[in-house]
């Protein structure tokens, strides 16, 4: 039956076999597959969504330290840092925001900071960071939505209560904040942001 088949249509028959085969893959392992931090990584590179950095985010929060230490060492915060930048300056670039795009930044950003629920997921999201990371995350502040900024100004603040090397790191990505949206002063956004919050 195949061999009657054009080129096309075996391409295309070939294509049905491999997802029916990734669909029975999927139910099979009952979601375990779909967990796995290679698996999600790679997700994540071919696919930016806010459904993709939520179901990280879960597995960040619930799995064992081992699927976190391998998410980690497969580059998984580099790559997620690297997309909510990128998606982050291309919004501000064009202007306007729809509330689908606010909320793709969010999703990713609290999946980076729900590195923050234990001890050891600031640890190895220090060790991850040679100072690069926060210097990149620290551009998700210039915004508008104040969501956003409330979300890593408190992660900030967690990484400053961890202790003085953690300090170092935010306070040098403060800094180039600074001098990167030409803010008149350091902290000029983040005391701005606190005026607003607390009346």
């Amino acid at each position: 039956m195949v061999n009657d088949l054009s080129t096309a249509q075996k391409w295309m028959y070939l294509a049905q076999q491999q997802k029916k085969q990734r669909d029975d893959i999927d139910r099979s392992t009952h979601g375990s597959l779909r967990a796995a931090p290679v698996y999600l990584i790679n997700k994540l590179r071919h696919e930016i969504s806010a459904d993709v950095f939520r179901q990280i985010k879960v597995c960040i929060e619930t799995e064992r330290l081992s699927w976190l230490e391998t998410f980690v060492a497969k580059d998984g915060i580099t790559i997620a840092v690297a997309h909510i930048v990128r998606i982050s300056r291309e919004l501000k670039e064009r202007g306007q925001q729809s509330d689908g795009d606010k909320e793709l930044v969010l999703a990713g950003l609290k999946m980076i900071t729900s590195m923050g629920v234990t001890m050891t997921g600031i640890k190895l999201f220090l060790e991850a960071d040679d100072g690069t990371i926060l210097s990149k995350l620290v551009l998700c502040l210039d915004t508008t939505d104040a969501r956003c900024k409330k979300v890593l100004y408190d992660f900030f603040a967690l990484l400053c209560a961890v202790g003085k090397g953690a300090r170092t790191l935010v306070a040098d990505a403060m800094e180039s904040f600074k001098y990167q949206t030409r803010e008149e002063m350091k902290f000029f956004d983040l005391v701005e942001t606190l005026k607003y919050e607390t009346a």
